[in-house]
């Protein structure tokens, strides 16, 4: 059974379906869930379509990142799942594997693909080096997985 179950966000929907996994993984336990995000300056994601470049400001403050997840821990508790939340800052595989020796986890549940859409082959680079490097089980939830069971 686990304890403690890692569930990093980057606020996109993808991201977020790894909560769904994380539910259903931590209930019968019953596990804490720890959500994490990384966060990092306000910046802007360039998207090329056709001939041009869409800039989209990001907000990826400590106090946006925190707000945000303190809003899914709130619904988690509502659930009647124990919940809390870190905000780390660096390279986002990099502290994810931080935050899950720190936190002792038993799991991480990560999606595939967050923010950033496409990754490396079909599987997105932050996962795929939360997989490579993690010392405990990683479940890796891909858009259009049922939730665990």
């Amino acid at each position: 059974m686990y304890q403690r179950i890692l569930v990093p966000l980057d606020g996109s929907e993808f991201a977020e379906l790894a909560l769904d996994a994380a539910r259903a993984v931590a209930l019968p336990c019953p596990a804490e869930i720890i959500l994490m995000r990384v966060a990092g300056h306000p910046v802007t994601h360039f998207y090329v379509e056709a001939t041009d470049i869409i800039a989209l400001p990001t907000d990826d403050s400590v106090e946006h990142c925190a707000a945000y997840l303190a809003e899914k821990v709130r619904a988690l508790a509502a659930e009647g799942i124990t919940a809390r939340f870190q905000v780390g800052q660096g390279m986002a595989a990099d502290e994810i594997l931080r935050q899950a020796e720190l936190n002792s986890v038993n799991l991480i549940v990560i999606a595939t693909h967050g923010r950033s859409g496409f990754g490396r082959w079909r599987l997105g680079s932050v996962a795929d080096r939360v997989t490579q490097g993690s010392r405990v089980p990683v479940l890796l939830v891909r858009r259009g997985d049922p939730p665990a069971a």
